[in-house]
């Protein structure tokens, strides 16, 4: 079967991404840069209906959200095919019959027949995989059994429902549904028909065969429904529904999906936010911080300032200040200024709430630019008094004989110039 990879379609609202799958068979989904977790919807397809216009069962849903992804990686979607329709004639009654065929991904073949009414095929199922191993399977419902006394097929869950027993005379029995853990069981033969095969992992059972009354097939899932046991009372019963599995927290709805499966994977983009605190300060003194938000696709929400005191080296207590700010586009946003009322560090972390296409982001407290610091204001110091100081002032006295060496004889004056 060839792999094609599905088209990005963009959300017709602001709101996450959404890739959708709804053409039956297998196809590829890469991880987009920044995507770390996705949600899912899964729908298995539902069985196929008889000639007579008994209905097949209906597929089932497995809602999950927050699987772990990596940027970059490939997962395969495989998207299940409802089951085929029998048909007969012309003429009618008693023309040539084709049975159902099964859905793509699982479904059972309807019991073969001859002529007459004819049963409907097995629903396949809807998954997602990580190699070879599935991460969520929405199983597919039972083909309807072949006539007007023909059961419908079980729909498809976590645990796949029976098919009904045909009601005409004496009918075939229900193929069983599957568990998450174990297939389904084929229903018992009446009189000379064939009964119902048992399902296995990933497939339905084949219907039991009869001339005309042949059973539907099994829905595929985790585990394959049961095929309905063909009767030879002109009723042939329907096949069981599939089962269904998903990571924790999985929802599951049972008979949700008509026609061919489908699966929806919806994400948002994680963005990078960083925040800068204000230079430090000494007490009285302001300080604020500067949040900056990166994205590469829309953003919308709000940013939350907080900043912890100097007790709070983690951010993990109560926040001295808070205050949040609109986003309307990527870049920087400031928050308003406040005074600490205390000395130390104080660390500052951003909270985007997400919004657009971006998911929620939180800055790191630990960054060295998130911290800031308030320093005590200085006491004045006392003045300092200078050292003492004396100028000399001489001038040659004239007044007075000379030295006995012959040279002028000085005056000298001791000024105290001391502030």
């Amino acid at each position: 079967m060839a792999i094609a990879t599905a088209a990005l379609i963009a959300p017709a609202a602001a709101g996450a991404a959404t890739q959708s799958f709804t053409v039956p068979g297998a196809s590829t989904f890469v991880v987009p840069a920044g995507v770390t977790s996705v949600s899912v919807e899964a729908f298995g397809a539902a069985g196929g209906n008889s000639s007579m216009g008994a209905a097949g069962g209906l597929g089932a849903e497995a809602q999950a959200s927050a699987i772990a992804v990596t940027p970059g990686e490939t997962l395969t979607v495989v998207v299940g095919g409802r089951g085929g329709n029998g048909t007969e004639g012309p003429p009618i009654p008693m023309a040539p019959c084709t049975w159902g065929s099964g859905g793509i991904n699982g479904g059972g073949e309807a019991g073969e027949c001859n002529e007459g009414p004819a049963a409907g095929g097995g629903g396949g199922a809807s998954e997602i995989r990580r190699g070879g191993t599935a991460l969520i399977v929405a199983g597919g419902g039972g083909g309807a059994g072949a006539n007007g006394g023909g059961g419908a097929g079980g729909p498809g869950g976590q645990t796949g429902t029976t098919g009904t027993a045909g009601s005409s005379g004496q009918g075939g029995g229900g193929g069983t549904g599957a568990t998450p853990t174990a297939p389904g069981l084929g229903g018992n033969a009446q009189g000379s028909a064939q009964g119902g095969e048992n399902g296995a992992a990933g497939q339905g059972g084949k219907g039991g065969s009869w001339v005309d009354a042949a059973g539907g097939g099994g829905g595929g899932g985790v585990y394959g429904g049961g095929g309905g046991g063909g009767s030879q009372n002109y009723a042939g019963a329907g096949g069981g529904g599939g089962s269904s599995i998903g990571p924790a927290g999985t929802v599951f709805t049972s008979g949700a999906k008509a026609g061919d499966g489908q699966v929806v994977i919806s994400f948002t983009y994680t963005p990078t936010l960083t925040v800068a605190a204000s230079a430090g300060v000494t007490l009285g003194g302001q300080i604020g911080a500067t949040a900056t938000l990166v994205s590469s696709h829309e953003t919308s929400g709000t940013i939350t300032f907080k900043a912890f005191g100097p007790a709070d080296a983690t951010c993990s207590g109560a926040p001295v200040f808070t205050e949040t700010s609109p986003v309307t586009a990527v870049g920087p946003y400031k928050s308003s200024t406040f005074t600490p009322a205390a000395v130390g560090t104080y660390r500052w972390i951003a909270d985007y709430s997400g919004g657009g296409e971006s998911a929620p982001a939180t800055s790191d407290c630990a960054e060295a630019s998130a911290a800031t610091t308030v320093s005590a204001v200085e006491a004045p110091k006392p003045p300092v008094s200078p050292p003492p100081s004396v100028r000399i002032v001489y001038s040659p006295n004239k007044a007075h004989r000379p030295n006995r060496a012959g040279g002028p004889r000085y005056t000298f004056t001791f000024i105290d110039e001391t502030p």
